[in-house]
């Protein structure tokens, strides 16, 4: 804590009359040249032989150059202040444009996109009759390249307008079951291939605060990665589990999937990077910098250790909150 430094007082007579002791009383002293000087006083009242107050004893000292000093120094602040809110402004400004664009241009594409993969649905289907001929192998490859990317391209459009969403969403905190999150999209997940081998493993009680919606998008997205990754194995294993305790618990998403070099690991998060080869697994690279996005708005920070080979574990933390929540299960 701050000590408080020097009291400016504008009449040191009115302040004697009070006959109380005082510390460090600044005022402003005029001197005959005319010239003034910032003097910081400190007095007690003494009393004569009768035990009267005959007047004050104490001292002075000139602090001309430390007021100076702290006037400087809470101008510069209040300047800074100032420009940390213009700029704060200017960047928010920038960055609402910046998100509006980009879901303008989103909103945008679906249209065209749509179009261009439901025509050349048609045509496939038009070309595939027994009664039409004309068109050469070379002619169907390039028809399904065309279906296959207009299809990626509808995906990549959509995943831009739910990171966009999710930057544009009211976060609203409350008590969240992470665990019974999990344990519903481990459910999805079996449920969209009965026959995979996989182990899901869910810890508990592992309650937190935070935005439903936007933590179920985050969990979605991490659950599905460790469900993709792992599809080589021939006995997969996803494990879901909280280190530590409250909101200071940091959360794990464990698989025994193909993993990758760290040394790429800062462009993890990043949008569109995709640290294995395109068309080996499928994606477009959106979905951690969803999880991202989504960890940083409740104030926490992800990041993922992994090995190639060897399987990958992302880990999360959520900021501090208000709400009351008993402790993560041990």
């Amino acid at each position: 804590m701050r000590r408080p430094g020097p009291q400016r007082h504008d009449d040191i007579a009115l302040l004697t009359q009070e006959f109380r002791p005082f510390r460090d009383i600044v005022i402003d002293w005029r001197q005959q040249d005319g010239g003034v000087r910032i003097m910081a006083l400190s007095g007690r009242p003494w009393r004569d032989a009768s035990g009267q107050i005959a007047g004050y004893r104490g001292s002075a000292r000139d602090v001309s150059r430390q007021v100076k000093a702290e006037e400087d120094l809470r101008a510069l602040n209040h300047e800074l202040d100032e420009r940390v809110r213009s700029r704060t402004s200017s960047l928010r400004a920038a960055f609402e444009e910046l998100e509006s664009f980009s879901y303008s241009v989103s909103h945008d594409l679906r249209g065209p996109l749509r179009a261009i993969h439901g025509f050349a649905s048609v045509l496939e289907s038009e070309m595939t009759r027994p009664d039409v001929s004309g068109l050469g192998k070379a002619s169907f490859d390039a028809l399904s390249r065309i279906l296959r990317a207009a299809l990626r391209m509808e995906h990549l459009v959509d995943d831009l307008l739910e990171l966009s969403r999710v930057t544009r969403m009211p976060l609203q905190r409350q008590p969240v079951d992470l665990s019974a999150l999990a344990q519903e999209i481990a459910d999805m997940l079996r449920a969209s291939d009965p026959r995979r081998d996989c182990t899901f493993v869910i810890q508990p009680g592992m309650l937190v605060a935070g935005d439903v919606g936007l933590l179920r998008i985050a969990l979605d997205n991490l659950l599905r990665n460790a469900w993709k990754f792992s599809s080589p194995v021939p006995h997969g294993s996803i494990e879901v589990g909280a280190e530590g305790r409250g909101q200071q618990a940091v959360i794990y998403i464990r698989d025994n999937g193909v993993g990758f070099d760290m040394a790429h690991a800062d462009k993890l998060f990043n949008p569109f990077i995709r640290l294995h080869r395109e068309g080996e697994f499928e994606g477009t690279g959106i979905g951690l910098a969803l999880v991202q996005r989504i960890i940083r708005r409740h104030n926490g920070r992800v990041w993922a250790r992994a090995e190639p080979g060897k399987g990958a574990t992302f880990c999360f933390t959520l900021g501090e909150s208000d709400a009351e929540l008993p402790p993560i299960a041990a």
